[in-house]
């Protein structure tokens, strides 16, 4: 198990200190990172000292690392003990399960920052961004009965970025990243499981990304009614037409990002790695976390070269710490295109 000085548990702003196993999971791909954890009931059948709704908060080496709520608890019980189980999710998950009701519901011209703070702002969360978030929207309206990450998702779609729930519970707009863990992955040395998979599903040939703008003085008519973008796929070499209709008003340079982040995301997706390592760093102090960039060489599954973390799951308990890493290519997350594959059967070429 980790050194029990190197976790911390803070439920309701008291620590837990004894705990029998622990997990949390961070993903790119999901605005709320969740927790599990697991203790005895030393409460024997009394009130326990935190409740549903109660805040979390936890740490590694004193650096934050989770900031959520307690979504439930769960006591099991057999002839020889009773075990709770808590689990919970990131303050972000009200985003995800409460309707968007900002009044009045419409933005001009305004950019996609300011447009999600003001989603997020009744929920006591903040946005920021570490990459460029394009040009401000024309026009961006809320759908009647949208949760309010739908919302924030359709916003990052448009401008192809990712919308992610950070170490303090906020949203944080981001792509790819271009920082190296510490300690490469190696067949025979730290890897303990791994597995990849190459998939031509819900992948296509052509994506067609259409939109419908109000008319102007100066572009009305056909022009306005039915604008268009589109983006292609070489790799794939069947007939495989995709036609989308975008997220928000937009046309030009705008509407193409969205159609060039459509095939790209897709092209990545179909292309995914997992791996179980030791322990819970990557060099010490620092967990493994989604997107870093990680060396990796293990020819049983075909993996060799450097790919992103896209999802990590650290589990500790009384047989050992491990984290298990959900691993991309590393373009599949930016608005460029994949390279196509320089080998067409198989091979670490097929990767990178």
């Amino acid at each position: 198990m980790a050194n029990a000085n190197d976790v911390a548990l803070r439920f309701a702003d008291r620590d837990l200190k004894q705990w029998l196993a622990l997990q949390l999971r961070r993903d790119m791909e999901s605005l709320a990172p969740s927790f599990a954890v697991q203790l005895w009931d030393a409460w024997a059948g009394q009130n326990t000292p935190f409740v549903e709704g109660d805040t979390v908060q936890i740490l590694w080496k004193n650096g934050r690392e989770f900031t959520g709520y307690i979504d439930a608890i769960r006591s099991q019980s057999s002839a020889t003990n009773t075990l709770i189980t808590v689990t919970g999710r990131s303050k972000t998950l009200d985003l995800i399960e409460c309707s968007a009701v900002t009044k009045p519901g419409e933005w001009r011209r305004t950019g996609l920052l300011a447009i999600a703070t003001d989603i997020a702002a009744p929920f006591g969360i903040a946005c920021g961004s570490d990459v460029d978030l394009g040009a401000p929207f024309a026009v961006f309206t809320l759908q009647e009965g949208e949760s309010a990450n739908e919302a924030i998702q359709r916003l990052a779609r448009m401008r192809g970025v990712l919308a992610v729930g950070d170490e303090f519970g906020d949203v944080q707009f981001t792509r790819a990243g271009t920082e190296r863990a510490g300690t490469k992955l190696q067949y025979r040395v730290n890897i303990l499981e791994s597995s990849s998979e190459i998939s031509a599903e819900q992948r296509y040939s052509e994506y067609t990304i259409k939109t419908q703008v109000a008319g102007t003085d100066d572009f009305f008519g056909a022009n306005a009614a039915a604008v268009s973008a589109k983006a292609t796929d070489p790799d794939v070499r069947r007939y495989r037409p995709l036609t989308l209709i975008a997220e928000a008003q937009e046309t030009g340079a705008s509407l193409q990002k969205r159609a060039d982040w459509e095939r790209t995301y897709r092209a990545g997706q179909s292309r995914r790695a997992a791996v179980k390592t030791y322990g819970a760093e990557h060099r010490d102090g620092y967990l493994w976390a989604p997107n870093m960039l990680v060396d990796i060489d293990d020819p049983r599954v075909r993996l060799k070269g450097e790919l992103l973390i896209v999802a990590t799951t650290l589990s500790i308990a009384e047989n050992g710490t491990t984290t298990d890493l959900e691993l991309a290519n590393p373009a599949a997350l930016t608005i460029e295109p994949l390279a196509p594959p320089k080998k067409k059967r198989g091979g670490f070429d097929s990767w990178l």
